[in-house]
Order: structure tokens, then C-alpha cells, then sequence
């Protein structure tokens, strides 16, 4: 939630919690900037929590979500930080390439959006939630609301992961000095 002059920020708020207090889902989740103002949809229970890109790679992208439940359950996710941390999350004005920001935010190298200038594609993308961060909160609601285990579809078999499960970028082989220390260790006991 941009909250500079003139933005129609506060009325997308409104207009959020109208449509779901029409639509009367079983439970909601909003996603926003750290900076998002708190709010109240009569008839749930909410829970507000941030979490930070950095727990599931090398960048940092704070992001507060908002859960509310007709039935009282709430999500337990997890707390604290992550201390390495190389990067910024992704933004509208991003000086990186478009394939590094597509990679950062967790899609295929590959993806284009080919009706749009470059400028545009950057937004876009970052304006998305990384894909680490959704499989995390889809994880969460599958678990501890339904009680199911998560099924997360890997929608990108072309990045490639470090040993620990994080993305890695480049010619990077680890996404850490920890995971690269792992690594050799593993080879010298070999």
C-alpha cells in the first residue's frame, strides 16, 4: 500500500474489505507493505504477521499479511529474522536485469510479458508476491487450517536451488557462505 499523496490507496482498502465482507469466504488473507494500515472485517477473527523474503533466500522483501477466519483458527507462522541477507527485493525502478528480477520474485528466467515496456514488466513483477513467500502462506493455510499436508505444484522446474532448497542466481552454486562451507565439508569427507 503505497501511501504517497493522491494514491487511491486507502480506497483499494475499502474496496478489499467490502468484497469480502459481500463475498463472506470461509477465511481471507491480504498481502501488503509493511506499512499497510491495520483494519477489521466484522465477523473474523484476524491475525496480522510480516514475513520477510529472507527466509527463503539471499533477498529481503518485508511483506505483512493479514488472515481472517469465520471459524476462529488462525496460522502459526514462523518469527524472527534471517541473518544473511545480499539483496533488496525487487522494484518498479529496478536497475537489475528483467530475467534477475523474474528469478528474485521465484518465476522462470524465461517469463515475458511482451505487451509491456520494460519498465512495465519490472512493476508487474514486482508488484507480485515472491513465489517462495506464496508457497510458504499456501503451505501454512493447507496445514493448519485444513489439516491437510501442502501439495505445492513446482511451476518451475528451470531455477536452480541450492542444497538447502534456495534459489541461486548467476553462477552461484550455494546461496550462502554457510551452504558453501556445508558443501565442502560434504567433499572432503568424501
Amino acid at each position: 500500500m503505497n501511501r504517497a499523496p493522491g494514491n487511491n490507496s486507502q480506497e483499494m482498502l475499502d474496496q478489499y474489505c467490502r468484497v469480502v465482507t459481500a463475498a463472506q469466504p470461509d477465511w481471507f488473507l491480504h498481502e501488503n507493505v509493511s506499512r499497510v494500515p491495520e483494519f477489521e472485517i466484522p465477523g473474523y477473527t484476524q491475525q496480522r504477521f510480516t514475513l520477510d523474503l529472507a527466509w527463503f533466500s539471499e533477498y529481503s522483501r518485508l511483506r505483512v499479511f493479514t488472515f481472517g477466519s469465520k471459524n476462529g483458527r488462525l496460522l502459526n507462522p514462523m518469527q524472527g529474522k534471517k541473518g544473511v541477507v545480499i539483496g533488496t527485493a525487487v522494484t518498479g525502478n529496478d536497475e537489475r536485469s528483467f530475467s534477475a528480477c523474474c528469478q528474485i520474485q521465484g518465476l522462470d528466467r524465461n517469463f515475458d510479458l511482451p505487451d509491456l515496456t520494460l519498465t512495465a514488466k519490472k512493476q508487474v513483477v514486482a508488484n507480485g508476491v515472491p513465489r517462495e513467500l506464496g508457497d510458504y502462506i499456501a503451505g501454512l493455510i493447507c496445514e493448519q487450517y485444513y489439516g491437510t499436508e501442502a501439495k505445492v505444484v513446482a511451476l518451475n522446474e528451470d531455477i536452480r536451488r541450492c542444497g538447502c532448497g534456495r534459489q541461486v542466481l548467476g553462477r552461484q552454486k550455494t546461496s550462502s557462505a554457510t551452504c558453501r562451507k556445508r558443501l565442502s565439508r560434504r567433499v572432503k569427507s568424501a
